[in-house]
């Protein structure tokens, strides 16, 4: 494992999980309503990791950051068209699709 202990791999897996499940349910707008929790990880160290919708952004608990929110962004576009005779005409229809940029902010409450 390349000099590494089997405990750091696990949680460096147990990371690379939870950022990856996030990151989809960020950018997909799977908060659930109504404040319920949706679960984004199993990590083997801690209790699920969940997150619900808050007037401020998006809450996380049990919150494992050393500061107490931070704001991600990230690109949207949005194409009408739902598929494509060739690579070529895709490219160009993304690269028409107008941009949005989100901003959210992640917080412990």
């Amino acid at each position: 494992m390349a000099g590494c202990a089997k405990e750091e791999v696990g949680r460096a897996y147990d990371l690379q999980e939870f950022c990856d499940a996030f990151s989809l349910l960020i950018t997909q707008g799977l908060a659930q309503p109504e404040n319920r929790k949706i679960e984004i990880s199993k990590v083997r160290i801690t209790s699920p990791i969940k997150m619900h919708a808050g007037n401020s952004g998006l809450i996380v608990t049990p919150w494992s950051f050393d500061i107490p929110s931070f704001v991600v962004s990230y690109e949207s576009r949005t194409m009408a068209q739902l598929s494509f005779n060739s690579t070529s005409e895709f490219r160009a229809a993304f690269l028409q699709a107008e941009i949005t940029r989100i901003e959210l902010t992640i917080t412990r409450n």
